[in-house]
């Protein structure tokens, strides 16, 4: 798919990966839509980088932390999260939307200070960066193909 006026929405875009995700795309000539809980880091984010918006209200609480002790709601809509998008992908393939699914393993993000978790910065864990260079190269993909689902690990995190 040719990024020039491609039409791409991107939840979370206020911070993070999704942010990240939106400001590539939109460098690349998309037209992009950011969606997110908090309105006003939002709209300062959709002005940055020259996004629509849409507004979301928040449904649930925080999670304690990735999968291990505490983290059963987590790890349960991440596994959820991967029936939704195969169903959704069923669905909406014959309207040409691709649907993918991202895997990324420790981010630093704002996430871990929302989960109550310490966040340390950790120059060999991921940044949002490298995850918008995968979601852009797969959606860059030519048209004959698509990246159904791509897992990101950092090489060696302390």
């Amino acid at each position: 798919m040719q990024l020039r006026d491609a039409q791409v929405l991107v939840t979370g875009g206020s911070s993070g990966i999704g942010l990240a995700t939106a400001r590539l795309l939109t460098e690349r000539g998309a037209k992009v839509a950011i969606s997110g809980r908090r309105e006003n880091r939002l709209r300062a984010a959709a002005k940055e980088i020259g996004a629509a918006l849409r507004v979301v209200a928040e449904t649930w609480p925080p999670p304690p932390a990735r999968a291990g002790p505490g983290g059963t709601v987590y790890a349960s809509t991440k596994f959820a999260l991967t029936g939704m998008t195969q169903s959704w992908r069923a669905e909406l393939r014959a309207s040409n939307v691709r649907v993918m699914q991202i895997n990324p393993s420790e981010v630093q993000t704002e996430f871990f200070d929302r989960a109550g978790a310490s966040r340390e910065t950790n120059e060999t864990k991921l940044r949002g960066d490298e995850i918008a260079q995968v979601i852009a190269s797969m959606l860059e993909l030519d048209d004959r193909g698509m990246m159904v689902e791509a897992t990101v690990w950092a090489t060696n995190p302390k």
